[in-house]
């Protein structure tokens, strides 16, 4: 069997398993392998060997893509690289680093509330004092 007949034989395996797009990576990927264990100095034959049976290593990889479907269906951050991640703009970021994010900002949104209160209050008590004062002596003349 060459290089070309073994990843046919993991293609077929795949197909209906996997995505299009997980299957045409995963033919690149040991289309690149094998070539890249060549340029190293081994032979088609030794490299094949080593990768075993395609497939079998089909079948493996059907099994983990399904074992880490159920992981991550369970909650089990662990099998997602880089933890859980929520799309935002088309960024991929890190759920712990995205709630970091939303507290800086909401410490920042309550920061500026309270400056801004600060700057208020010299201004708002005084004025508020006044408008109880005056209800209270128009109350007190009726």
């Amino acid at each position: 069997m060459n290089k070309e007949q073994y990843v046919s034989v993991i293609e077929k395996a795949l197909v209906g398993h996997v995505s299009p797009q997980e299957l045409q990576d995963t033919v690149s990927y040991y289309r690149d392998y094998i070539e890249m264990e060549i340029r190293k100095g081994k032979t088609e034959q030794e490299v094949l060997e080593e990768l075993g049976n395609p497939r079998l290593l089909a079948k493996t990889i059907i099994m983990a893509k399904e074992h880490k479907a159920d992981r991550i269906e369970e909650g089990n951050p662990e099998d997602e690289p880089g933890h859980r991640t929520q799309q935002s703009g088309g960024f991929n970021i890190p759920l712990p680093i995205l709630i970091l994010i939303i507290v800086l900002i909401l410490m920042m949104v309550f920061s500026a509330i309270v400056s801004v209160l600060q700057f208020l209050m010299p201004i708002v008590v005084p004025i508020a004092a006044i408008l109880i004062i005056i209800s209270f002596i128009k109350k007190w003349k009726r």
